[in-house]
């Protein structure tokens, strides 16, 4: 790990973009699923929007290897998790073509793999994109390293209350703060910044009946 993180920092050009979103509806979708999957987590949610948007922007999921972009066919989403020897990213393959439900079970037994030290080769390889949710940790705001040869990271913070703008008046809502990290050898500002605001509208927007 120490020296995938000093190769990463030392040969991969970072630049970072952060947004605070308003996450009324995705408090309100992860509670209305509860009823049904007690154990949903916002993690879940997230891999299940960050999944779709990712589909329209492949840039985010390509690699920088030997001096050129390559692209990737699949969606495979890496997930940090914190472990006692340090950090393990097992992987959520396929994460657009799949349900809440199916992305939460996978993400329970990598979870408990890492933990346990169990994971296979297999659960930590073909990452193609990855995330880092320390909200649980009560961070507010943090910026991730890029995983190489991955060309970027979500960094996800905790959701509290803040007041925000909201018709022009002043309101007190669910927010967090999402940053993402990218490799600019294979993504320009513009395009990451078309991503996360679209990501950004998916989950101020979505409806709390979804899948």
């Amino acid at each position: 790990m120490a020296e995938r993180t000093t190769e990463a920092w030392t040969s991969v050009p970072h630049f970072y973009l952060n947004r605070q979103i308003d996450v009324s509806n995705l408090v309100a979708w992860r509670e209305e699923l509860r009823a049904s999957l007690p154990e949903v987590t916002y993690t879940d949610l997230l891999i299940r929007k960050i999944a779709a948007c990712l589909r329209l922007h492949p840039a985010l999921t390509s690699e920088w290897r030997n001096g050129n972009i390559h692209s990737h066919a699949e969606i495979n989403l890496g997930l940090a998790v914190a472990v006692d020897e340090g950090l393990l990213v097992p992987v959520i393959r396929n994460a657009d073509q799949t349900t809440v439900a199916a992305v939460s079970l996978e993400r329970k037994r990598l979870v408990e793999r890492a933990r346990a030290g169990k994971l296979s080769p297999d659960d930590l390889s073909g990452g193609t994109f990855t995330i880092s949710n320390l909200g649980a940790f009560g961070v507010d705001f943090f910026q991730a390293i890029v995983n190489p040869p991955q060309a970027a990271i979500l960094a996800v913070g905790r959701i509290t209350q803040r007041v925000i703008v909201v018709s022009n008046k002043p309101a007190v809502k669910p927010t967090m703060t999402l940053s993402l990290s990218c490799d600019h050898r294979v993504v320009d500002g513009a395009r990451a910044a078309r991503f996360l605001g679209e990501l950004a509208t998916a989950l101020e927007t979505l409806s709390p009946g979804e899948d």
